[in-house]
């Protein structure tokens, strides 16, 4: 499973990086290399609650619904396509302060989806256009370099093994 989730991050950024193809269907290449990393991330923490690790993986995709309405918009994505409103740090912060209202299992659920978007824009600093953290609040991009994404990636993938067996 460690060794499907890399390859689903290869694949994606090369299919994105070496084709021309239409913004919708670039998306959804992303959306599979976000749950590959979230996966990478959660097979190093341990195991956590149903309600969380739901929230979890909600949250790694869920955050690009805000994609959604650019659709009829943007024809192709390139690298420099700025992201949506919610591609902020605001929108885990939301979570995190809702679940602080919340009853158990929603907390956990909403927790857990608080650190998913987290993980999400882990991989977005590292592709495209970068990403705007405090959003409207700053307008400055913070943006890594790909090849330090994969080697942690890699590293994760890595650990995870080492630990299982």
């Amino acid at each position: 499973m460690l060794a499907a989730a890399l390859t689903a991050i290869f694949a994606a950024d090369a299919c994105v990086d070496r084709l021309e193809l239409p913004w919708l269907l670039g998306g959804a290449l992303d959306e599979p290399a976000h749950l590959a990393t979230a996966l990478l991330v959660l097979a190093n923490v341990p195991a956590p609650a149903p309600a969380w690790a739901a929230g979890y993986a909600a949250g790694s995709v869920a955050v690009d619904a805000d994609h959604l309405p650019l659709v009829p918009v943007h024809r192709t994505i390139t690298r420099e396509t700025p992201r949506p409103p919610a591609h902020t740090l605001l929108a885990p912060f939301g979570l995190a302060a809702a679940a602080a209202f919340a009853r158990p299992p929603a907390r956990q659920a909403l927790l857990g989806a608080a650190a998913g978007t987290c993980v999400h824009f882990l991989r977005d600093v590292a592709t495209g256009s970068g990403l705007a953290p405090l959003k409207p609040l700053a307008g400055f991009r913070v943006r890594l370099p790909r090849a330090g994404y994969y080697a942690a990636m890699a590293l994760l993938a890595a650990r995870a093994w080492r630990t299982a067996g």
